[in-house]
């Protein structure tokens, strides 16, 4: 593999990007990176004054921002926080690509329109899209620990409509762009989505 490599791996929120990310890293031994980590990192050293568009849904109450928010609105902040993000993140891939250092990002700060703004070469992006009753089966599962709101269905649903929003979106455009795909419906596993992503690979063999 050209030691230049940078790839990215979106998805929406339960979609096995971290995972995947990571097992794919230890398959060809370069640094993985979880973009919830950067940008974690990137809000601890700004504000909501100097980057408010990273602060739109920072809030100590999730369930009850999931259960009292439009879904609308919801999407309308993760777009922002989307935007927001995406310098930090494109800085770190164009860093590295400067660099020849390879690494892997997951991450669901990225869409697939994103990637022509990079401008430069070596960089392979692969997208999960999740079916939905898979999405949601996921998801049911992660959510059993938030109880802290009274309508935990409807929390759950406009969580949900966040995610379907995105996985949509993912697959749209990543078919206009013709960009890989890597579709999952509950059957593939890890080493099926890595074995996927290698064979897609330039020059991967």
């Amino acid at each position: 593999m050209p030691e230049s490599w940078v790839i990215l791996i979106g998805g929406p929120p339960g979609a096995g990007k971290t995972t995947l990310s990571r097992a794919l890293g230890k398959r060809l031994d370069i640094v993985s990176l979880t973009a919830d980590d950067l940008v974690a990192a990137v809000k601890c050293a700004t504000t909501a004054e100097t980057h408010q568009g990273l602060f739109v849904n920072v809030t100590s109450d999730y369930e009850g921002y999931f259960t009292n928010r439009s879904r609308e609105e919801i999407v309308e902040h993760s777009i922002i926080e989307h935007e927001a993000a995406w310098p930090a993140i494109r800085h770190v891939v164009r860093r590295r690509r400067k660099a020849d250092e390879p690494i892997v990002i997951d991450g669901w700060y990225f869409h697939p329109i994103y990637i022509p703004d990079l401008g430069i070469d070596q960089v392979h992006s692969y997208w999960l899209h999740v079916d939905r009753a898979e999405l949601e089966r996921r998801e049911r599962i992660l959510h059993k620990p938030f109880t802290n709101t009274s309508e935990p269905e409807k929390m759950l649903q406009n969580f949900l409509a966040r995610s379907y929003w995105y996985n949509d979106l993912v697959k749209e455009e990543a078919e206009e762009l013709g960009l890989p795909i890597l579709n999952q419906d509950g059957t593939k596993s890890v080493d099926e989505l890595v074995n996927e992503v290698i064979r897609q690979l330039p020059d991967s063999g």
